[in-house]
């Protein structure tokens, strides 16, 4: 509540502006009017110079939030990620495999869709139309829903495919048999042997468990194999596949489903153990993926880092991954070291403290927090406003504590734009790792320097006394416009001498030393020093003192 006479102070307090929206394009602070967000949203300047591609779609509607979603790996992507998202090996196996699955090939700059000249099958274990048997059959998908109806235990049935009597049938006229379940010929003489193996059995049980627990209209368990035809099992017959639509909305298939209501599974019901509640067949995957019977299966901890999305799959909040929707899978995901060292790099940024098992305390809002609602209170306005924050020196801009928005802030073209126009010079080396003392170091004079003060530096006198004093003591001389080593007897590029004195060569040099046996001494082994010393008058003393004797 606010006195009549506060409101004016309220609103241009520091913490009621602080709750302001900010919009993670522009990193401005917006008016919570829809003409301010409006009006925000008209100025396109950073949008038109955001990365584009036609896999990606802009979601701008929120301008706290504008972000990309991937149309191919259905998935949202930062805006500062979108190039690295769409070249990465992730995003093309994905269009690879979506490719692939519409029986799409590329050829030179064009696509070609080969689907249209090819009989499509229809798989009634997936309910859906399949281009290519093979590779729909040895697909993910299909194995998973196979092997899940396999699971079930559902009562099997005597095996009533006609195709095993077609190829009986055949079987006088030629010399091999065809095997439905095994989708293979088999040489007369040797298919009873065959049905009697291990392996003819195994898919013959799979066929039929997979045709108990589908129940779809057309082929029971398995995709068929006759050319040209569909296998309808509610009423024993073959069809021809371009006439087997009207056969479905025909009299007598419709007679024969109200029949047989028991082999239907759309018209059954299975029993939820976890849940101890009784769900249609055909709605028993969308109640597995409902909140209400994941929170029975999964640890409650656990799911407060994830979000439940359409589809077989979690979205982890703490490492932006997807994960599938298995008691295990999720547990060794949670317990991993990726994700509990990325949780504990949040909690300490946002000075987020464990209390005990079942509660933690915020530092900064002063509070106690439920467990599964921490990260909620992270992402909340109160706690985003009176969180501590970085401020970068050299943009004189307000971050965050995490190591995201600090990278973020690196990469972003306002603090490459006053990277870009500082003074630089080659005696002076950047350091701007930590963006709350972005600075130079001297190399000349081993000393830090303030951004703002790197040209006064460098044209200063003790700046120019110092790097005197270095190049005399590794003997190194100026001559015009470049510099001339005596220890290594080379000469020096301008603007290279720093990087010569600090190579092995060089410090190998510099350190060798020349004896003298006329004069008992050791000088410096480089041509100058010794040439110094031979013409000396002690060396020449010596020198004579030796041929007297």
């Amino acid at each position: 509540m606010i006195a009549e006479k506060s409101v004016l102070d309220h609103i241009e307090s520091s913490i009621h502006q602080a709750l302001k929206p900010i919009c993670n394009l522009c990193n401005i602070t917006i008016d919570y009017t829809q003409n301010a967000v409006a009006d925000h949203k008209n100025s396109e300047k950073q949008l038109a110079e955001l990365y584009t591609h036609y896999h990606l779609q802009l979601n701008s509607d929120d301008i706290t939030n504008v972000r990309f979603k991937c149309n191919v790996c259905n998935t949202y992507i930062d805006v500062s990620q979108s190039k690295s998202h769409v070249e990465s090996a992730s995003h093309h196996t994905k269009l690879y495999s979506m490719l692939s699955s519409n029986n799409i090939e590329e050829e030179d700059d064009k696509y070609v869709c080969n689907g249209h000249n090819r009989l499509a099958s229809y798989c009634v274990l997936c309910n859906k139309n399949i281009v290519t048997k093979n590779g729909h059959i040895t697909s993910d998908a299909h194995v998973n829903i196979l092997k899940k109806a396999i699971a079930d235990g559902a009562k099997t049935k005597k095996n009533n495919n006609p195709a095993n009597s077609i190829a009986n049938t055949k079987k006088s006229n030629k010399r091999q048999t065809y095997c439905n379940p095994c989708n293979r010929y088999i040489d007369s003489h040797n298919f009873e042997a065959h049905t009697k193996g291990a392996i003819h059995k195994n898919n013959a049980k799979a066929v039929n468990a997979s045709k108990s627990n589908t129940g779809q209209e057309g082929t029971e368990g398995a995709i068929e194999n006759l050319p040209n035809k569909t296998y309808c099992a509610p009423c024993n017959i073959h069809i021809e596949t371009k006439n087997f639509s009207s056969h479905l909305n025909g009299q007598r298939h419709q007679s024969n489903i109200d029949i047989t209501p028991n082999e239907n599974p759309w018209n059954t019901t299975k029993y939820c153990e976890t849940c101890k509640v009784h769900v249609k067949t055909k709605d028993f995957l969308t109640h597995e993926n409902s909140m209400i019977h994941m929170q029975r299966v999964f640890d409650p901890s656990a799911l407060a880092h994830m979000d439940n999305t359409p589809g077989h799959l979690f979205f982890c909040r703490i490492c932006c991954v997807k994960i599938t929707k298995s008691p295990k899978t999720l547990n060794e995901h949670v317990i991993g070291a990726n994700h509990v060292g990325g949780y504990e790099s949040i909690l300490n940024s946002n000075k987020i403290i464990k209390y005990n098992k079942h509660f933690y305390n915020c530092n900064v809002c002063k509070t106690m927090i439920a467990e599964k609602s921490v990260l909620d209170h992270i992402e909340s306005s109160i706690h985003q406003a009176l969180k501590p924050r970085r401020i970068c020196n050299l943009c004189n801009i307000t971050i965050d504590y995490t190591q995201n928005a600090v990278t973020d802030h690196k990469n972003s073209d306002t603090h490459r734009k006053q990277l870009a126009e500082l003074y630089t010079h080659y005696h002076l080396q950047l350091n701007s790792d930590d963006i709350t003392n972005v600075r130079f170091k001297c190399n000349v004079c081993n000393t830090y320097v303030d951004v703002s003060q790197s040209k006064s530096h460098v044209e200063s006198a003790s700046h120019h006394t110092k790097l005197y004093s270095m190049l005399s003591s590794n003997n190194i001389e100026e001559e015009d416009d470049k510099y001339v080593c005596n220890v290594c007897s080379v000469i020096i590029e301008n603007k290279k001498e720093l990087k010569h004195v600090t190579t092995q060569f060089h410090i190998k040099q510099l350190s060798a030393v020349y004896y003298c046996p006329i004069c008992d001494v050791r000088v410096p082994n480089n041509e100058k020093n010794i040439k110094s010393h031979e013409q000396g008058y002690n060396h020449q003393m010596n020198l004579a003192d030796s041929d007297d004797d």
